[in-house]
């Protein structure tokens, strides 16, 4: 019996049943006295039985390791980018995370295998191609092995701009594809913001031209895209004071538009080249590696104006000033796009349309609004050169989460980045002096709530991910979802 008991006892370790407590084991051998139990004694374990013993502690020792994949990612103009999803999924786990507001991120906790790495923006306005590391598609991936507890380095990975292809359409429960296409892009272009191919790159084409009005006087703040014929927007300048502009491309094939609402009191109709007023009319620019293509011009006239007003069925409500429009061109305009924002008391103006249908949208003009996005049933129809007027568009408040981050010695922490986020959802916040936050704006949804730093906070302190989801309701705040950050020596790292 007593060889039996230590057989099973060294076979339960290796195979790791938790039967390795031989003592227990063989207890009912031992109900005679100490004389007895002296003279028929176990045996030592052999050579053999030690050896397994040692393995199996071994074995459980590497199945309890954790390691960790940190990276970085960029956005199109190789700038670090933020609030990117970064998606771990392997065979024992997957794990999800974002990145800080310097690009990094870090993925931890993770059993030893392998892993493919999947990079997509987590906001229904996400303006990102989701592309994984190594390759385009999960299969082609390149599997990122996690084999013990030093973190696995990838190298920087640069996102691509959304395609027309990769977009959903819209719902009538969430018209969102005009903002997907607009929203942050836009009002980013529109404050300067350009899209330029690396300098760096040994197949670099330039393409450059003037805008004007019709009388032959120079337009400045006119936004120009290269935009390829199978993508959205790739590449993005703005004209000079003197009319001109340059952009810098790779090769290919692209429609070159001029975007006047980048001057917003300006109202010119905006056209592809060569002086058309839709898609099938214009003229595709084929570029090839080191070409310098120059002369590539456009005289604009006077453009279309949207004028409405934004409400809301709420009493009382936050203020509906600062909201952003967009007038999103469909069908032969789908390359012509409007943006303003609301006055104060929600009433709005849109110039520079050409004469077409255009899908009028509301959105925050960034993570602050309380107001969820909202989308007019049917296009606008515009002719250049008049107002369309009387155009309403009402909007939902969204719901809130509020809270308090702190440290484990009970100081209240600022500058930590909070993310609430869903299948289809999406809020982003930062705690205040006071340590408090609050993530306004919400679709009613269950979310997961995160913690991490990089909004102003680079302590060593580890990312947090709340075990509970935390239910959210239109025009209700949902309080004391707090955090407590525990020191993570890992951070060093990064």
């Amino acid at each position: 019996m007593r060889r039996i008991a230590q057989t099973l006892a060294v076979t339960s370790a290796v195979v790791g049943l938790g039967l390795t407590a031989l003592p227990a084991t063989a207890s009912p051998l031992r109900a005679a006295n100490g004389a007895t139990r002296a003279e028929h004694a176990a045996p030592a374990p052999t050579p053999a039985q030690r050896m397994a013993l040692e393995r199996a502690r071994r074995l459980s020792a590497l199945r309890n390791q954790r390691g960790a994949i940190i990276g970085l990612v960029r956005g199109p103009n190789g700038a670090p980018d933020a609030n990117v999803c970064v998606v771990a999924s392997g065979a024992l786990a997957t794990h999800r995370t974002f990145t800080r507001p310097d690009g990094r991120f870090i993925i931890a906790g993770l059993p030893r295998g392998a892993y493919r790495v999947e990079y997509r923006g987590c906001s229904p306005i996400s303006r990102f191609v989701a592309q994984w590391y190594g390759g385009l598609t999960r299969t082609s991936a390149t599997p990122v092995l996690v084999s013990g507890s030093a973190p696995v380095r990838l190298a920087p990975v640069t996102l691509g701009m959304i395609s027309p292809r990769f977009t959903r359409p819209a719902t009538s429960a969430r018209p969102i594809s005009p903002v997907q296409r607009a929203d942050n892009l836009i009002s980013r272009l529109a404050s300067g913001h350009e899209v330029q191919a690396s300098a760096l790159a040994n197949n670099v084409a330039h393409i450059s031209g003037r805008v004007t009005r019709r009388t032959g006087h120079a337009l400045a703040r006119v936004c120009v895209f290269a935009i390829p014929t199978h993508g959205f927007f790739g590449f993005s300048a703005q004209t000079s004071v003197s009319g001109t502009y340059t952009l810098r491309v790779y090769p290919g094939r692209y429609y070159v538009d001029f975007l006047p609402f980048c001057a917003p009191k300006l109202n010119f109709a905006p056209q592809l080249w060569k002086g058309a007023g839709s898609v099938a009319k214009a003229r595709v620019l084929k570029v090839k590696a080191h070409q310098v293509i120059r002369h590539i011009d456009a005289s604009l006239g006077v453009g279309a104006v949207i004028t409405g007003r934004v409400r809301t069925h709420m009493s009382p409500h936050p203020s509906l000033g600062g909201l952003c429009v967009f007038a999103s061109g469909t069908k032969g305009q789908r390359l012509f796009f409007g943006f303003t924002t609301t006055r104060a008391d929600g009433t709005f103006r849109i110039p520079s349309l050409a004469t077409g249908k255009y899908q009028v949208s509301i959105s925050g003009c960034g993570p602050s609004s309380p107001y969820l996005p909202a989308q007019l049933a049917k296009p606008v129809a515009v002719t250049n050169g008049k107002v369309t007027s009387g155009i309403t568009v009402f909007v939902k408040l969204g719901g809130s989460i509020t809270g308090t981050v702190e440290d484990t010695n009970g100081k209240t922490l600022s500058g930590i980045c909070v993310t609430a986020f869903s299948n289809q959802n999406f809020g982003f916040a930062t705690t205040a002096s006071n340590g408090t936050y609050r993530l306004i704006g919400l679709a009613a949804d269950s979310y997961q709530v995160q913690f991490f730093t990089g909004c102003g906070n680079n302590g060593p302190y580890g990312q947090v991910t709340l075990p509970k989801l935390v239910v959210v309701r239109l025009g209700h705040v949902t309080p004391h979802v707090d955090a407590v950050m525990p020191l993570d020596s890992r951070r060093r790292l990064l």
